[in-house]
């Protein structure tokens, strides 16, 4: 059975450089926004793993969210809502829940 993720993101490098030293500095760059990506993401309590891409230059970053932190990010959200909701009354957004359905 495949593993459950949540989310996808496709990580591009340019792999098209005039020279060899713009070479050399796009790879530098891209190996420091990747690794900032991945440690902004698994800081914040999600788990984030790499595989390469279909092309060259492209890294695909698959990302699964445990169920304990969806529980905390719903019930900040809720609490968000009801709090919206007693500061300025009854707010109904069309084809959305009530706040008593979540």
């Amino acid at each position: 059975m495949p593993p459950h993720v949540d989310l996808a993101i496709l990580f591009s490098v340019g792999v098209s450089p005039i020279n060899k030293a713009q070479v050399k500095e796009n790879i530098q760059e891209a190996e420091e926004q990747y690794t900032r990506l991945l440690n902004l993401l698994k800081t914040s309590g999600l788990h984030a793993v790499g595989k390469r891409g279909e092309k060259l230059g492209d890294l695909m970053i698959l990302v699964k969210c445990p169920q304990e932190k969806l529980d905390v990010l719903a019930r900040a959200e809720r609490f968000v809502l009801l709090s919206i909701s007693n500061a300025v009354g009854t707010v109904t957004v069309p084809g959305s829940r009530g706040i008593d359905e979540l």
